[in-house]
């Protein structure tokens, strides 16, 4: 144990800059999306494709619910379909984006999935409670913020929390591929 020690301590910054380059690549992998998806709302060429689901469009009242409006935006890098990574199981590849915003007459949410070539790494939500922000490197969380404060990951509450996150993001792909490639 003793000579496991050194060795512990001289890896930890290895450990903790391969997280902090995560962190990077994540939050700039974000404002390129951010960024390719603008373009695409001002109908700039070679931006992202955009296939949007809307519930109840014209807003009108639910029973029990009162004012109800929920839309899914899905964005991609190529159209559904075309060429992809189908032999190692990742069909939904091109999938770069997912926006989820609900309103509901007591408040509503907000969430954003961040995928690269079809894998989720970020996602972002707003509720009544506010911010959270969950950072994922090849499927394991490495960063929990609830708004400015950084959780500890290792906590119960946190991984129930990313787990639930992180299972939405996985049915919205599943969604984006029954909807989009079958």
């Amino acid at each position: 144990m003793k000579k496991l020690l050194p060795l512990l301590l001289i890896l930890l910054p290895f450990f903790a800059s391969a997280q902090t380059d995560a962190l990077a690549s994540i939050r700039k992998h974000y404002q390129e999306t951010k960024a390719s998806v603008a373009l695409a709302k001002d109908g700039e060429e070679g931006a992202l494709y955009c296939n949007q689901l809307v519930q109840n469009v014209y807003k009108a009242s639910w029973r029990a619910v009162g004012t109800f409006h929920k839309s899914l935006t899905f964005w991609f890098d190529d159209q559904p379909g075309m060429a992809c990574d189908e032999v190692n199981g990742n069909e939904a590849c091109h999938l770069q984006f997912i926006i989820e915003d609900a309103k509901v007459s007591a408040g509503g949410w907000y969430s954003e999935f961040l995928f690269d070539r079809g894998v989720l790494i970020f996602a972002y939500l707003i509720t009544d409670t506010g911010e959270l922000r969950f950072y994922w490197q090849n499927g394991n969380l490495i960063r929990f913020q609830k708004d400015e404060k950084l959780m500890d990951i290792k906590e119960n509450e946190s991984r129930a929390a990313a787990l639930e996150v992180w299972k939405a993001g996985q049915d919205f792909r599943k969604m984006y591929i029954s909807l989009f490639l079958e």
